[in-house]
């Protein structure tokens, strides 16, 4: 259910906090995207690149940095 609440880049009327959910929908969504990169000529013929995106987990011991951890790679996984 978080999956469908955070995801896909959906929004309500009522914005969510960050959520976890929603961080990692965002990075993989600009992953995936496609950028234009004109700054050279000899690159014209590729001319586009993806975003590469870190995930910052960071806080105190006992946090919960190892299970939102987790929970990012199952929600990667189940993108791709």
């Amino acid at each position: 259910q978080l999956y469908r609440e955070y995801g896909e880049g959906k929004t309500s009327s009522t914005p969510l906090s960050p959520h976890v959910f929603s961080i990692a929908d965002r990075a993989f969504r600009n992953l995936m995207r496609q950028v234009p990169n004109s700054s050279t000529e000899n690159e014209k013929e590729n001319s586009d690149f993806t975003c590469d995106q870190t995930i910052l987990i960071s806080g105190e011991t006992g946090s919960g940095k190892t299970v939102t951890c987790k929970h990012i790679i199952q929600y990667l996984a189940a993108l791709s």
